[in-house]
């Protein structure tokens, strides 16, 4: 009896953590569809487009707040759409900090390197597009 109640307990703990894996990883996916829902909803007031023309128009917009370019740049990276790898390289100047930048002091060069990174590698987000390319 006492081997039944150990693979009972076994396949009970598994159950538990494949459950929790399952709501966590669901939450984090939406969590960033939100997100970039969001952001793409607020690129239609001002810019022309599909949701990648908007976020790369708004990503390179002097007169946008940092925050608002580095969101931008984030949700590109989400994407990781072919067509904002060369927008975004040439705001990158090539050199990741040690440290995470202020969103809102200056352009993130670590945003835009993960943005360049799952452009070119692919992203487990890059399917929220077809969804939300509006």
């Amino acid at each position: 009896m006492s081997n039944f109640f150990q693979n009972q307990t076994i396949a009970t703990v598994l159950i538990i953590i494949v459950t929790g894996s399952f709501f966590i990883i669901s939450a984090s996916l939406f969590t960033i569809y939100t997100k970039t829902y969001s952001l793409c909803q607020q690129t239609k007031q001002e810019y022309t487009g599909d949701c990648v023309k908007r976020l790369i128009q708004q990503s390179q917009d002097e007169s946008q707040t940092y925050k608002d370019r580095n969101d931008a740049i984030w949700a590109l990276g989400q994407f990781a759409d072919k067509r904002a790898e060369k927008p975004l390289s040439e705001l990158y100047n090539g050199s990741v900090p040690s440290t995470k930048e202020p969103y809102d002091t200056m352009l993130s060069q670590y945003e835009l390197y993960k943005a360049l990174k799952w452009i070119k590698r692919g992203n487990i987000t890059s399917w929220l597009h077809r969804i939300i390319n509006m």
